[in-house]
């Protein structure tokens, strides 16, 4: 429905607007965690040498992973069908196909999803706001590290914060709206 779509494109939002927040405290300690004296650095944060410790994200985030990935190993390989027009999709789905009827289908898949008006709504407003927040978040850290004299790690934190309100709000309200009046 919908609101579904809308929480699922809200998650996509707020995943960056995450990530974000946790390059703002990565970037705030130094890159050798654990095996540098921070009392015998003659850097700091502000400095332009300064090097946070980037790749300690990629280690939370692949724990993170792990962690969300064990549920998906205790599901069936098949779920049970609960009546035979289902069974018997799923026995046609299971023939084998040749390359050529696959290449065959393709413009009728193609046709269906260009004339689904709802998808393609949707598709132009994910389109829209991907590259919106993507173009604008791939600069504005660094810009504003420049321009108004922040640290990496308040750059980060500024430009998460700013967009997880409007950006959430928007998304879900959007949902709601589209669900509540069709």
């Amino acid at each position: 429905t919908a609101l579904y779509v809308g929480i699922n494109i809200c998650m996509l939002v707020i995943a960056p607007v995450a990530g974000f927040f946790v390059s703002g405290v990565f970037m705030s300690m130094y890159v050798d965690i654990g095996s540098t004296d921070l009392s015998t650095l003659t850097i700091t944060p502000r400095d332009p040498r300064w090097v946070g410790a980037w790749w300690a994200g990629f280690l939370l985030c692949s724990a993170a992973f792990c962690l969300v990935s064990i549920p998906f190993f205790m599901m069936p390989n098949e779920m049970k069908s609960r009546d035979k027009t289902k069974k018997q999709l799923v026995q046609k789905a299971k023939q084998k196909m040749t390359t050529k009827e696959i290449i065959r289908g393709i413009p009728a898949a193609l046709k269906r999803l260009v004339l689904n008006g709802v998808y393609m709504g949707v598709v132009f407003c994910v389109v829209c706001e991907l590259s919106n927040t993507h173009g604008l978040g791939s600069f504005q850290a660094k810009f504003m590290e420049a321009q108004y004299s922040l640290t990496a790690s308040q750059a980060n934190f500024l430009v998460g914060a700013g967009a997880v309100a409007g950006t959430a709000f928007g998304l879900l309200l959007g949902g709601y709206l589209v669900k509540r009046f069709k």
